[in-house]
């Protein structure tokens, strides 16, 4: 979540910021623009833009941490953790706009490929696995584990495909000649088949435990792969669930709805309570311990996503409306008037 604001002061609290802070709302700021054309929120999407053109980078990476005085409190990058929702939500705008906001395009596209080149997703050495992890830019160091959280680039670099793939003309017509490549069919085709194996690697990560369910960290080392570390917690956040979802459409690969369905298995399993459903301390442990809380987002996004998987495409339609960070749909740009 963003840093919380003191009323009184207009100050955040703490004096820095993850990457993912930034727009955090910004596909409900757009949607709010079209409807209202508010200035307000409207000069809010242009300080997001010049604060994120002035923020450095190392050879066109953004770091996960910052300060708000735009200094860097952090030298790790990448493409999870604290910096998903910085990347997702570009393309999301891009989308939302109906592909006329190329400016954020170009941001995602620059991003995933120097992402790429700097050899962030990493592959295991047992079975190839493909796997997104952080990049240390001073030291040079790849991580040898990967987040739960990673697991929205399925649907991420997926939606991205899509994206380019129906707005190709009028993208290919607008950018610069320097930016060509971001749209060459191999670059195309890299990005689809990372959606595909990064799905596949979080899908092995949740049924190699014992519950089926998702952790929050696993990890890839000489003689393990897609293994659970330290950190054992089931999560439920969407993530997973997401990239079945935006999979199942854009493929109709009935593996997506045996993936999906596994997972609601699993969660109804080991998360129920009396009064709901709860992340698990481990996801190796059967009987489950709970932690007793249940997270807004369980039922905004995650069960929506498992929900929609199993439902005609006619419902929601990805070509027609647009999934914010907390699962919401907003009407892509110019469907408004269809949609209500």
């Amino acid at each position: 979540m963003p840093p919380a604001i003191n009323l009184k002061s207009g100050n955040l609290s703490g004096t820095s910021n993850y990457l993912s802070f930034l727009g955090h709302r910004q596909l409900e700021m757009l949607y709010f623009i079209q409807l209202s054309g508010e200035p307000l929120f409207i000069d809010y999407i242009n300080c997001i833009s010049a604060l994120v053109e002035q923020l450095p980078k190392h050879n066109g990476l953004y770091y996960e941490k910052y300060y708000r005085e735009n200094k860097w409190h952090s030298f790790t990058s990448s493409l999870n953790m604290h910096s998903r929702e910085f990347y997702f939500n570009l393309i999301r705008a891009y989308i939302h706009s109906g592909g006329r906001d190329l400016y954020s395009y170009v941001q995602y596209g620059h991003a995933i490929t120097t992402a790429d080149h700097a050899s962030m997703f990493g592959k295991s050495i047992q079975s190839g696995l493909i796997y997104a992890r952080a990049f240390d830019i001073n030291e040079g160091v790849h991580q040898k584990w990967s987040s739960g959280n990673s697991c929205y680039l399925g649907a991420m670099l997926a939606l991205g495909v899509d994206a380019l793939k129906r707005n190709l003309k009028s993208i290919n017509e607008s950018l610069s000649s320097k930016e060509w490549p971001l749209i060459q069919a191999k670059n195309i085709d890299r990005q689809w088949k990372l959606a595909i194996e990064i799905t596949e690697t979080c899908h092995q990560a949740a049924i190699r435990t014992r519950t089926g369910l998702l952790p929050q960290r696993f990890i890839f080392t000489q003689h393990e792969e897609a293994t659970t570390a330290l950190v054992t917690i089931g999560i439920l956040t969407p993530e997973l669930a997401e990239s079945y979802f935006i999979l199942w459409r854009l493929t109709h690969d009935q593996k997506y709805r045996e993936y999906a369905w596994q997972l609601v298995m699993a969660i109804y399993e080991h998360c129920r309570t009396d009064n709901g459903y709860a992340q698990v301390q481990n996801v190796n442990r059967v009987p489950t311990i709970k932690n007793n809380v249940q997270l807004p987002i369980f039922l905004s996004a995650t069960l929506k996503y498992l929900f929609l998987t199993f439902t005609e495409d006619s419902v929601l339609p990805i070509d027609q409306w647009v999934y914010s960070a907390a699962g919401h749909p907003f009407p892509i740009f110019g469907n408004i008037s269809d949609n209500g």
